[in-house]
């Protein structure tokens, strides 16, 4: 039996393509960079990424500053609140007892008077209500503006027509005692301690103890027609009424917090409010006891 040689087969053996190996191109040798060079361009690169955080750096300094201006007129923004909120008022007042005096020089008191001032203050309580109510329309101060002078208006003219026995003696008299109360309230609740100065809790409290107590003196005038608790109803008013202006001379001076620039209409109605309530009771109060 034959035994084939592998020298035969060789050709047939050799794998396709095999004798191209020896045609392929060598590799073109490339050029080393030195050891030094790699740290040159290490090093340049970490320098700029530590600098590159340095124009950020350098931005932050206006904020600073801007923080600091901000700061620094806050006193100015806070005087300007309170000399526009005591303007506004005061020309509220002004107008108010203009209104009252002329009122009570030349009118009589009559019934049907008495009818029209009770609608006049209806319709003072809804704008009032309103005024209160609309916080986003009194950005706005034609909104302000005009709301508030309607109540002015019919406040002025509703308690104006309801007061009995009104003479331009006992309104002038009234508006002086209230104004004097008025101006002392508000002196206090800028110039004394905080610690001394009523805050939420203590408004909450008197609130609450005014309510009840109105509504029990009421009901007992209502049952007794006993003149007294008329008295003691308008004294409450009037005691309540203290630390209430007390509270709103610090939202108003800022002591307690600072309020949007457009609300100092709202606090000069605020003002007049309390101006014209320590005219009612102070005037009643004066009224019960001439009688």
């Amino acid at each position: 039996m034959r035994r084939s040689s592998p020298r035969r087969y060789g050709v047939a053996l050799r794998p396709i393509g095999l004798h191209h190996l020896h045609h392929f191109p060598s590799p073109v040798p490339q050029p080393q960079q030195s050891c030094l060079f790699r740290r040159q361009a290490e090093q340049g690169q970490r320098n700029n990424q530590s600098m590159a955080p340095l124009p950020n750096r350098h931005v932050q300094f206006p904020a600073n500053n801007q923080e600091t201006a901000i700061v620094e007129n806050e006193p100015r923004k806070v005087e300007k609140f309170m000399r526009r909120c005591y303007m506004t008022a005061g020309m509220f007042v002004f107008v108010a007892s203009f209104h009252l005096m002329l009122i009570a020089e030349t009118l009589k008191p009559n019934v049907n008077y008495v009818l029209a001032g009770f609608l006049c203050l209806l319709v003072a309580f809804l704008t009032l209500f309103v005024l209160s109510f609309c916080v986003r329309l009194r950005r706005s101060y034609w909104f302000s503006w005009i709301v508030a002078w309607l109540f002015v208006e019919l406040s002025a003219m509703g308690v104006g027509l309801v007061l009995v026995e009104r003479t331009l003696k006992s309104v002038c008299l009234a508006w002086i005692v209230c104004l004097t109360v008025l101006f002392f309230c508000y002196s206090l609740g800028a110039w004394l301690p905080m610690c001394l100065l009523p805050g939420e809790i203590t408004m909450c409290i008197s609130l609450i103890l005014f309510t009840v107590s109105c509504v029990i003196a009421i009901s007992l005038y209502m049952a007794t027609d006993n003149p007294l608790y008329h008295t003691i109803y308008f004294s409450l008013l009037c005691a309540v009424l203290v630390p209430g202006s007390i509270y709103h001379a610090e939202i108003v001076h800022g002591r307690r917090f600072n309020l949007p620039s457009h609300e100092f209409v709202y606090c000069a109605t605020t003002v007049y409010v309390h101006a014209l309530m320590f005219f009612v009771t102070i005037y009643y109060l004066m009224w019960i006891h001439e009688n």
